[in-house]
């Protein structure tokens, strides 16, 4: 049986459909996680991380939010959604010197080099406070974070959209080049109980 994970239309979609729509109600945005009530004395106490990687910061605040929900287990509203994801990745900074030397591509060595650094000085940082706030987080071993690190960077959505977030189902889609589509996000600027469609996916 096929371990992949991903969607594919049995028939053609007409133009003008739009073919999934997710509520607010179960998107993972960073909005939302900047108003978890139990994440958010350790962002304030803490927001000089989110400074120095910058880059990563919509990264570090999903991670946290992942780590900290997957610690719950069952009890987690969003289990089914993190048991949904995929467990294994195939990252170049997990591949060996004799593999990557396959590719005689000294730069891609370099590059790959560079992102083992600075993924080791994320993970130095961010571990003692991981520990501080081990009560949120009782999977703190680096094995736990890389696994929600490489969760949210291989299946968050960004481009374009007014927050960065992870999306239920969204998250398996691709399409082909030549089929235009259209993705909108709406009201990710506050966190609504209800079920209004914040998210959509439409055949242009």
């Amino acid at each position: 049986m096929c371990d992949l994970q991903g969607l594919a239309a049995k028939s053609e979609i007409p133009a003008n459909t739009c073919f999934l729509q997710v509520p607010n109600t179960l998107i993972i945005s960073v909005e939302r996680v900047k108003m978890d009530t139990e994440l958010q004395p350790l962002f304030t106490r803490h927001s000089d991380i989110l400074t120095q990687f910058s880059d990563e910061a919509d990264a570090i605040m999903l991670t946290l939010f992942i780590m900290k929900e997957r610690g719950k287990n069952e009890s987690s509203f969003w289990a089914p959604f993190l048991k949904a994801m995929p467990k294994e990745f195939d990252n170049l900074t997990e591949w060996s010197s004799k593999e990557l030397a396959q590719f005689c591509d000294y730069e891609l060595e370099a590059d790959v080099e560079k992102l083992k650094e600075k993924q080791d000085k994320l993970w130095d940082t961010i571990h003692p406070i991981i520990l501080e706030y081990s009560f949120l987080f009782p999977q703190h071993h680096r094995s736990h974070w890389q696994l929600a690190y490489d969760q949210v960077n291989s299946r968050c959505i960004d481009y374009g959209m007014p927050s960065t977030m992870l999306v239920p189902v969204a998250d398996l889609m691709n399409h082909i080049a030549g089929v235009d589509t259209s993705i909108a996000a709406f009201n990710l600027d506050h966190i609504s109980d209800d079920n209004s469609i914040d998210y959509r996916i439409c055949v242009d």
